[in-house]
């Protein structure tokens, strides 16, 4: 949420506009602030105001929403005092906070822990409340914190990773030299994306998979075929980036199950038609991959692969090979 990062300047400014404008309401002085790109909660702007009521600056009149305030002497001067969390920055701090505890396989520093404390109390002064209000999905991968910190530590000072790695599908692991770019998290699982020397192509690797993991300070970084998360993101559902572009993906949906999909569509740009019989067809360019069909999968009868001709056939001989095993 843009707004000012120092709650003093806004509160200069909410009452410098109270000097000018007396017997103003909170939805004038909101609009005001908003006016001047400054967009806070209601909460933030009744708190200021009775930080400044406090100072003994301004002065409120009325009840209710008939509530105006008027400056006590437009000569006195705002008190400065240290940075203060207001209650915009103490929500963004309870959900960076939960977001942080679901690092569960990082040890987190002494330090940390006790900044952390310190903000939980101040959360739990302002918001009043005991327990846990959000609940996360459970995640019960199990992840090595040194190789985690490991490839970490790889991925930030861009240093060669030696890896030893054993896939799914592997009877014995596998050693290779791995220039890692950034980390992805997908499906509850982490995964690094970057170049592997074996295959000289860029590639995803599941951390968990990583068995031995060090850094060779000898070997040059490997920049030339250097991808952003951004980059490799486009037009991408899950991890998995074939060397092929983006196709045209044209699905058709039941009438029950579309309103789902269009609500969390898997990428940003998707084209609806309603059809008359009451179902969706939904278009969007993707690469197709293991993630895709996985989740188009998901959906059973509820959706048709119109197009292309390939994905559509591909998903016909899993369906047609998951119904024969029930024979």
């Amino acid at each position: 949420m843009p707004k000012y990062k120092n709650p003093n300047k806004r509160l200069s400014e909410i009452y410098e506009f109270i000097c000018q404008h007396p017997e103003s309401g909170k939805k004038r002085i909101g609009k005001f602030l908003i006016n001047n790109g400054i967009k806070v909660s209601d909460k933030t702007i009744n708190n200021d105001l009775a930080e400044l009521v406090t100072q003994g600056l301004i002065l409120s009149s009325g009840k209710g929403r008939s509530v105006e305030y008027v400056p006590v002497d437009k000569l006195r001067n705002l008190i400065v005092t240290k940075d203060i969390l207001d209650h915009d920055d103490l929500f963004s701090l309870e959900m960076a906070l939960l977001s942080l505890n679901q690092l569960k396989f990082f040890s987190l520093s002494q330090d940390l822990q006790n900044v952390m404390s310190k903000i939980e109390k101040e959360i739990k002064r302002e918001y009043k409340h005991a327990g846990e209000i959000v609940s996360f999905q459970n995640s019960f991968l199990q992840l090595n914190p040194e190789i985690f910190q490991r490839v970490f530590e790889g991925t930030s000072f861009r240093k060669v990773l030696d890896i030893s790695y054993k896939s799914f599908s592997a009877a014995n692991p596998s050693a290779f030299m791995f220039h890692p770019y950034f980390l992805k998290q997908y499906n509850n699982r982490w995964f690094v994306i970057g170049y592997r020397e074996d295959l000289k192509k860029v590639d995803n690797i599941g951390i968990e998979r990583i068995q031995l993991v060090s850094m060779d300070r000898k070997t040059e970084f490997r920049l030339e075929d250097y991808i952003s998360p951004t980059a490799y993101s486009n037009h991408l559902f899950g991890v998995t980036r074939p060397c092929q572009k983006p196709v045209k993906i044209e699905l058709t949906f039941s009438k029950e199950r579309a309103p789902y999909f269009i609500s969390k569509p898997i990428m940003d740009i998707i084209t609806v038609k309603s059809l008359k019989d009451g179902r969706q067809k939904i278009s969007f360019l993707c690469i197709v991959n293991k993630e895709l069909i996985s989740e188009l999968l998901s959906y059973g009868c509820d959706v048709e692969i119109v197009k292309p001709s390939s994905l559509r056939k591909v998903i016909k001989d899993i369906l047609k090979k998951a119904f024969e095993s029930y024979l």
